[in-house]
């Protein structure tokens, strides 16, 4: 029997038909799946899109900042009360020297009050021997001796109150009689002078004796 020409048809089969390679179900890829990873991939990429940065703080910086926080409330805190103290130390201060100004003012006040009568005293002695015809030698040791002591009282602070043409003041004035005014202005106004005040700051060593104007309409 003769086979060679089917062994020919065969080779020449198998050089007409091209080497066909398996492939394993593991390599095989989607198309669609693919394309949709592609398109995420590219939104992702995409300059236009914002980018989200999350920036964790350092627990030891946020504690050192809330530990900052509260030593700057604690020495505004601070801050305040020693402020108060030192107003009130300087309010105490001030009561205090008021205080002592006024306690001061009374003491000298006192001792010209205490020693202002025997002043009076000589002075009543000194115009009672003029009236008597004493030589004038005599009388002026007196009038030395009276002016010394009034040099002594100014310099303790002693003045004069308001006397004539001032208004009358009841807490100044002593008023022994009233005289008649013309004049309007005049009315409630010291006149004369009898014998003159002093006073010692706020204290009243002796009121001033006056004599007052009195206005009075005329009637129609």
């Amino acid at each position: 029997m003769v086979m060679e020409p089917e062994n020919k048809s065969e080779e020449n089969l198998e050089n007409e038909n091209p080497t066909v390679n398996t492939v394993d179900e593991q390599d095989v890829v989607s198309v669609e799946p693919g394309l949709n990873l592609v398109e995420e991939d590219e939104e992702e990429n995409s300059p236009d899109s914002p980018s989200i940065d999350i920036v964790l703080e350092d627990p030891e910086l946020v504690e050192l900042r809330k530990e900052n926080q509260e030593l700057t409330s604690r020495l505004r805190a601070v801050s305040a009360a020693y402020k108060n103290q030192q107003d009130d130390i300087a309010a105490t201060r001030k009561r205090l020297e008021r205080q002592a100004v006024l306690k001061e003012e009374i003491r000298r006040g006192e001792v010209v009050s205490s020693l202002f009568e025997p002043l009076e005293n000589l002075r009543r002695s000194k115009d009672s021997m003029e009236k008597s015809g004493v030589e004038s030698g005599h009388l002026e040791g007196l009038a030395m001796v009276a002016t010394q002591f009034m040099q002594a009282f100014e310099g303790l602070g002693m003045e004069e109150v308001p006397g004539k043409g001032s208004k009358f003041d009841p807490n100044l004035h002593e008023a022994l009689s009233l005289m008649p005014v013309m004049d309007p202005a005049l009315d409630q106004v010291v006149i004369e002078v009898f014998s003159t005040g002093y006073r010692l700051g706020t204290r009243l060593i002796r009121p001033a004796r006056v004599i007052i104007g009195h206005f009075e309409a005329a009637e129609e």
